[in-house]
């Protein structure tokens, strides 16, 4: 008895983020090619030229798979799904196959992928002897590529498979004949990607906040949601917390989710008099964040809840250059080490260097480290740029494992780097003193702060400079 070849709907599956994809992309270009060759007889060699058997790659391979559901429909194909955890009964789902039907096949991306051997090595056939954890793959693999090169060719099939990268494939199935058409879906833009997420969790349960910041709402999920499962599950809380609350979720309730996770619990606070400490050195983080960004972007959200292990969180604009470039350049860097110190600096300047958190920047001087590590070990830049010759000192870079004198070599600079960027930071909060308290103290009173509370705070200071008497005005 034949088994029967369990059939995927490709309506409701939530994948609007398809539909604004340029419709001169590859990936809709190459949906196009198979539509018009389903819309007609076959012909071998035009199914060649489409390629049957294609690597769709994009960082999120389950949004790889929900569009191949989109790329079946529009294409006007049959849709089949192989679990990884089917591949011995591979054979079996092929030979049910209707000879004429087009077929699109997606190989859920799994073991089969990649054998144990050295990616590296030019060998071009087939282990002889795999070991016992690996014949499952193997085998199929081996069976793959049989039918490909053999019976396939007579068919209207496109076997599919989704993955980060085509490295993660196993040099014997990126062969001609094989997986031989590689296609990558590209980034959508921020304002697209912000009303493709606002579609998948429903228009009508989300507010004004939204549409008046599709850029942010945009990097948020880029930077923060960029994978199907997370998103969808920060949209699914959305809708809950809309259904329980009878309201509508704001921008800030997108915040929170992406800040703390969607885990349900009670908030928790230190006394005003305790707290005290974690506000300063939160409110030395976020003032660092503005006054030494390129943008002078104010933070996101700030606060001193205790949740997840820590006294307080900052978190810097979802639009900040230096968050959503991919191109960051040395000053780049060098802001996020200061910010890293901002609240370290900020304890001990407001209340002492014998009243500082013993282990409270342990985590942002591991950021710093990393930062300043990157700088001089891998990258090849110097920590002093005064003159030609010394930002020429140090081009030569660790390769590898570094040596202990390689070691010492980094470790001497990043020491004394920090310290320098440490009077930076102490030096800016002395020229901007009093707004360094007014958002310490805000921050405690209400124990979190947005982007518009920060914006309220600066607007107050300028304000107060203008008055006989007030502080010194602010960087422009």
């Amino acid at each position: 008895m034949k088994k029967t070849i369990p059939q995927i709907s490709t309506a409701n599956l939530g994948c609007t983020f398809w539909n604004f994809l340029p419709e001169t992309s590859a990936i809709k270009r190459w949906k196009d090619a198979i539509k018009t060759a389903t819309g007609s007889s076959f012909f071998r060699h035009e199914w060649e030229m489409i390629g049957h058997a294609v690597v769709i790659e994009h960082h999120d391979v389950e949004a790889i798979q929900t569009m191949v559901h989109y790329i079946a429909g529009e294409a006007g194909m049959q849709l089949h799904i192989i679990a990884h955890d089917q591949v011995s009964n591979f054979g079996e789902w092929l030979d049910v196959l209707a000879g004429n039907e087009p077929v699109l096949i997606y190989l859920e991306p799994g073991a089969w992928l990649k054998n144990g051997a050295n990616d590296d090595e030019d060998d071009h056939e087939w282990p002889e002897c795999p070991t016992h954890d690996e014949d499952k793959a193997y085998e199929f693999r081996k069976e793959l590529a049989k039918r490909l090169r053999a019976g396939i060719l007579q068919q209207p099939i496109v076997f599919v498979t989704g993955l980060q990268s085509v490295s993660q494939m196993d040099k014997q199935l990126r062969q001609s004949g094989l997986f031989d058409r590689r296609i990558e879906i590209p980034e959508i833009g921020y304002e697209e990607t912000a009303q493709a997420f606002l579609e998948e969790t429903g228009i009508g349960i989300v507010d004004e906040s939204y549409q008046s910041n599709l850029k942010r709402v945009g990097c948020l999920v880029r930077h923060e949601l960029n994978d199907y499962r997370r998103r969808s599950i920060v949209q699914k809380s959305l809708q809950r917390r809309a259904w329980s609350e009878k309201r509508k979720v704001t921008f800030n309730d997108l915040v929170m989710l992406a800040v703390y996770g969607i885990s349900e619990c009670d908030d928790q606070l230190d006394p005003p008099e305790i707290r005290q400490r974690h506000a300063i050195h939160e409110a030395g983080h976020a003032l660092v964040v503005y006054l030494d960004s390129k943008d002078k972007t104010p933070p996101e959200y700030c606060s001193v809840i205790k949740r997840g292990g820590t006294h307080g969180v900052v978190v810097r604009g979802y639009d900040d250059h230096e968050r959503i470039s991919d191109d960051l350049t040395y000053r780049d860097i060098t802001h996020k080490i200061r910010v890293a110190l901002g609240g370290r600096v900020a304890e001990h300047y407001l209340l002492g260097a014998t009243q500082t958190s013993a282990s409270g920047s342990k985590s942002d001087l591991e950021s710093a480290t990393r930062l300043a590590g990157g700088l001089f070990g891998k990258w090849g830049h110097s920590p002093d740029l005064s003159t030609d010759a010394q930002a020429a000192s140090n081009l030569e870079v660790v390769l590898g494992k570094p040596t202990p004198s390689e070691y010492a070599h980094v470790e001497i600079m990043i020491r004394e780097y920090l310290s320098t960027q440490f009077e930076m930071v102490l030096s800016l909060f002395k020229a901007h003193h009093q707004l360094l308290k007014l958002i310490a103290e805000t921050l405690n009173e209400k124990t979190f702060l947005t982007r518009k509370d920060f914006e309220s705070i600066i607007q107050l200071q300028r304000e107060s400079m203008k008055k006989p008497g007030g502080p010194f005005s602010l960087v422009a």
